[in-house]
């Protein structure tokens, strides 16, 4: 069933999906860390944020999805970790920041998609000297995206998997738009991480809970190979 609004216990179902897509799936996202240092560790910061924003919303009895972003954003900014971390913060709280206009405890396709254009906004704001062929750009693009189809979208879904597709094609174009990823023969990182989470959303939508993978504890055979530079 298509929605063609977004109420806060749907919001929270979404981004909490997204974050457990994220999370387990971070690994990957940490091998493609290279920009600004290659240290390893933006999937790993980005899922801790996210962790970190959804144990507040999960604390929430509320049905708003303004009280629902509010808080989010909230535990994203406190919880917030690396670069990456404080970016994903700054694009939810200009979620937040669009949410927080609207009449009531949800939110039209139109104020959606508002509040993805604040998260960007928001997420340039935050940045000093903002890189394009970083997760600023992914997040830059997508928006972009469904405002210019906004006409044509007439429920969430569409909204989503518009913009996640703008943010795979986006994606695809940052190592030529930042040098160190071309040599490294990567991606962006931080814009694979977003990625997972807008994946994880669009499953929310579509019935399928994730739910977080157990921790696996690396073979000795993992570890030898490590150790022993396999």
């Amino acid at each position: 069933m298509a929605n063609q609004t977004v109420s806060g216990s749907l919001f929270k179902k979404m981004v909490t999906n997204g974050a457990v897509n994220l999370k387990n799936n971070h690994k990957e996202i940490d091998h493609l860390n290279v920009f600004p240092v290659p240290d390893g560790d933006t999937g790993t910061n980005m899922q801790m944020t996210m962790m970190a924003g959804i144990k507040e919303v999960n604390n929430l009895d509320s049905q708003s999805i303004i009280d629902i972003s509010k808080i989010l954003s909230r535990g994203l900014l406190m919880g917030a970790r690396g670069n990456s971390g404080v970016i994903l913060s700054q694009f939810f709280r200009g979620v937040y920041s669009e949410i927080v206009k609207i009449e009531n405890g949800s939110a039209t396709i139109e104020e959606f998609i508002k509040a993805l254009v604040g998260g960007y906004q928001m997420a340039y704001r935050a940045v000093m000297d903002p890189v394009e062929g970083t997760i600023l750009t992914v997040v830059r693009e997508s928006a972009e995206k469904v405002l210019l189809e906004q006409p044509k979208l007439s429920s969430v879904e569409e909204v989503l998997k518009i913009y996640l597709q703008q943010a795979k094609e986006t994606l695809i174009k940052t190592p030529d738009l930042l040098p160190v990823l071309k040599e490294a023969g990567v991606v962006d990182s931080g814009g694979a991480g977003f990625i997972k989470i807008i994946e994880g959303m669009i499953m929310a939508l579509e019935g399928n809970i994730l739910s977080e993978n157990e921790l696996q504890q690396p073979s000795t055979q993992e570890v030898h190979d490590h150790f022993h530079g396999a």
